[in-house]
């Protein structure tokens, strides 16, 4: 699929970004793209490596067009993006079954509840689509066809899934 400059592919670790991609040709992980430009250190405290934003942030993109696929990859200058976004209580069961820590599980999963890519995205004008994985679904002719309409812009914050009024998950 040709894309007329580079899409990020975020969503909170869990939602479905790596099994989204896995379909998609030219695709860069963030890991990848922040190794490259050294955006990228080890955290002793959390022993794991810890990508920096504001770097991130200034690695310029134009001319690329590829998917840049990780929960940070809305931080790069990204032409537009694919959000993806999930129940919190499968969030929860998958990243159970990942083997992540108790404490690591909450705080993703809170950070899916509270909408923490919407968040960081409050004033940002690039074009995005939101997908809920929670349910399989045939995403990639949902994105086919959203990049051959040229990526229009199909939601915004107020638009974003909003967990916290879903009766059916706090009943």
């Amino acid at each position: 699929m040709q894309v007329p400059f580079s899409i990020g592919v975020t969503g909170t670790p869990g939602v479905g970004k790596t099994t989204l991609v896995k379909d998609l040709t030219n695709v860069i992980p963030l890991t990848q793209l922040a190794k490259n430009h050294e955006c990228i250190e080890f955290n002793p405290r959390d022993t794991a490596d810890v990508i920096d934003c504001d770097k991130l942030s200034k690695i310029d993109l134009a001319g690329d067009r590829n998917f840049i696929e990780g929960h940070l990859s809305h931080w790069s200058q990204v032409g537009g993006l694919i959000i993806l976004r999930c129940r919190p209580d499968i969030l929860e069961a998958r990243l159970t079954k990942r083997g992540y820590s108790q404490d690591k599980i909450r705080e993703n999963v809170d950070y899916e509840i509270l909408g923490g890519v919407w968040q960081d995205l409050h004033d940002d004008i690039r074009p995005k689509i939101e997908f809920d994985t929670s349910q399989s679904s045939d995403f990639l002719a949902k994105i086919s066809s959203w990049v051959q309409q040229g990526c229009p812009h199909m939601v915004g914050v107020s638009d974003a899934k909003d967990w916290m009024s879903c009766a059916d998950l706090w009943n």
